[in-house]
């Protein structure tokens, strides 16, 4: 891929529309493969993607030419757009599943020993110190001493675990 010419990133960071437009059919379709790398969705790749380039002029007071080119830059920046899209599917999904918990739908709230039962041992663990004590998933980390990772993987599995005992529970 070839990089944009210092003269034209220079008309690119005073606004110069012909420049921006070539630059947005240069990197766009690069920077939504790069975050689609992160978010495994390429619609939302294309969001976020979208969201950078109609940004473009308020993020780009943030650019430092002697630090690094432009699409480093820019992927520098679709890798947080990234990740913060992901922390929050994360935190929507976690919103549901303490609903489901605390049974918030006027549900009856499930029976924890039924779940102990056909859990692991550290997946009711984790489970009952994030949801009943009510500790943060560091604080789950230290305590189980395992890395925050595996912390907010095993939750993925715990979610699919309650999901599926409530499916089964409720059919009854």
């Amino acid at each position: 891929m070839r990089n944009i010419s210092k003269r034209e990133l220079d008309l690119l960071l005073n606004r110069d529309q012909k420049v921006f437009v070539k630059f947005y059919k240069m990197y766009a379709p690069k920077l939504v493969d790069h975050i689609n790398c992160y978010v495994k969705n390429v619609e939302e790749a294309k969001d976020i993607t979208e969201d950078i380039f109609v940004n473009f002029y308020k993020l780009s007071r943030t650019y430092d030419r002697n630090k690094s080119n432009i699409f480093t830059w820019l992927c520098a920046i679709g890798k947080n757009k990234a990740i913060d899209y992901l922390n929050k599917e994360y935190n929507d999904t976690i919103h549901e599943f303490d609903d489901k918990i605390y049974g918030v739908e006027s549900k009856p709230n499930f029976m924890l020993l039924d779940l102990k039962e056909i859990m692991d041992e550290d997946d009711y663990n984790i489970m009952c110190l994030k949801y009943i004590e009510e500790l943060t998933v560091k604080e789950v980390s230290v305590i189980m001493n395992v890395s925050e990772r595996t912390i907010f993987r095993k939750l993925k599995i715990i979610e699919e675990i309650v999901k599926n005992y409530v499916e089964v529970n409720n059919n009854e």
